[in-house]
């Protein structure tokens, strides 16, 4: 999603820097030159799946760049949330967020790649431990349940 006039430039700018095709998945209707309104989910997962960068301001689409282990960078300018500000932080990875998105900016944030090695150790222990406390609470409703 590219709520950013500017982002959206510097992204038209840096596809054709580096010879990608620019997808821009979108929940409003198509209008710029390259926009996907509303795909399928598959069709949005395999966008991630695929992509070689991406720039977002999504929650969502901050999860799925990391599941798929893509090079993204997330812009604090329009929706951002906490949430994003947590995810990051716990991936140790908080220098992918930005409220600048300048062509040189977004540029050196890439020009530093994610270790997903250190992301997904540091993620796995709170992965772990929310599987404890909902394993916990599920035991624990489960046992009012049968009373």
């Amino acid at each position: 999603i590219f709520p950013d006039a500017a982002l959206v430039k510097s992204a038209e700018t840096l596809a054709r820097k580096r010879g990608l095709r620019l997808i821009i998945v979108s929940s409003y209707p198509a209008g710029t030159r390259g926009t996907v309104a509303m795909p399928k989910v598959e069709q949005w997962l395999s966008y991630f799946r695929h992509a070689e960068i991406i720039f977002t301001d999504s929650f969502h689409a901050t999860v799925f760049s990391l599941i798929f282990e893509r090079e993204f960078v997330v812009s604090t300018r329009a929706r951002y949330n906490n949430r994003i500000d947590t995810l990051l932080n716990r991936a140790g990875i908080c220098e992918r967020a930005t409220s600048n998105c300048e062509l040189d900016a977004l540029e050196n944030i890439l020009s530093q790649r994610i270790d997903y090695d250190k992301a997904w150790e540091r993620l796995n222990s709170f992965i772990g431990d929310s599987k404890a406390w909902l394993t916990h609470a599920l035991e624990k409703t489960q046992k009012a349940v049968n009373k």
